[in-house]
């Protein structure tokens, strides 16, 4: 399908794809009221699954309404256009806007990255997020690399895509079909979520465990990545720092976060 010229009634100016996925497209568009650039994260109500659209649409505004924080992708706004088979969602754009996926995967990063103490801020940053969104009744659910973003100009990490995320307050008010249960990623999926089972708060912190290991091994996991892959997984970084016994402590947190049993995590 070809990409629209204008969205949200003909405000912003289409100018390119920053991606897309199987149920939602981002562009990066420019509004010229204000002299500005957004990014507009497309889902569609035209295509086969409209159900599932519009409840990732209800479910990532609800998330992102009046959240703000440093590392948070910032929701400025949303509109759906039914009659256009669109429903949008006018996100900030984040500089350079390359996931934590693509830069581990090849391998780039500047000295500030390479740092051990910009990755323990970054990730404390991104934390911090997680526990504001539990504080507010949201779990994201899909806390992985390659949602998260790095903002090339503020050099800090930013998490974003709330579009599969639990809202207690309204969880159970849908269809079965709506829940969404079933969308997951491995390895950063919880075990509870891939059988399926009633997920909280802790499931975040599991996903957030193998995103901080890999950020400070700056290297991707396996699909079968857990617990027992912790010490194997970080060799590389333990040999590279000479404070054994903070790295230990690193050690002991990341398989807390791995645990099994939810109730078991840090």
């Amino acid at each position: 399908m070809a990409a629209p010229r204008t969205l949200c009634e003909g405000r912003y100016k289409v100018k390119d794809v920053l991606g897309h996925s199987e149920h939602s497209t981002v562009y990066e568009c420019y509004d010229p009221d204000r002299d500005e650039r957004v990014a507009i994260k497309v889902l569609s109500v035209a295509g086969p699954n409209p159900q599932i659209a519009r409840e990732m649409f209800k479910r990532e505004v609800g998330a992102l309404k009046g959240f703000e924080h440093p590392h948070l992708v910032q929701m400025l706004d949303y509109l759906a256009e039914e009659d256009a088979g669109r429903l949008n969602i006018i996100l900030e754009v984040v500089a350079g806007g390359k996931t934590l996926e693509a830069l581990i995967a090849e391998g780039t990063g500047s000295s500030l990255t390479a740092t051990l103490r910009w990755r323990l801020e970054q990730a404390l940053g991104l934390l911090q997020v997680l526990v504001r969104a539990h504080g507010r009744g949201v779990i994201h659910r899909d806390v992985k690399l390659r949602n998260v973003l790095l903002d090339q100009e503020q050099h800090r990490l930013k998490l974003v895509d709330f579009g599969i995320a639990r809202i207690l307050e309204n969880y159970g008010r849908g269809t079965a079909g709506q829940t969404l249960r079933d969308f997951y990623s491995r390895p950063y999926a919880a075990p509870e979520q891939v059988l399926l089972q009633d997920t909280s708060f802790p499931a975040d912190l599991y996903a957030f465990g193998v995103v901080l290991a890999s950020l400070l091994a700056w290297r991707l996991p396996d699909p079968n990545f857990a617990a027992e892959s912790v010490g194997g997984f970080l060799a590389d970084f333990k040999k590279e720092h000479d404070d054994k016994e903070g790295i230990a402590e690193i050690e002991d947190l990341l398989r807390g976060l791995l645990r099994k049993d939810p109730a078991a995590r840090p």
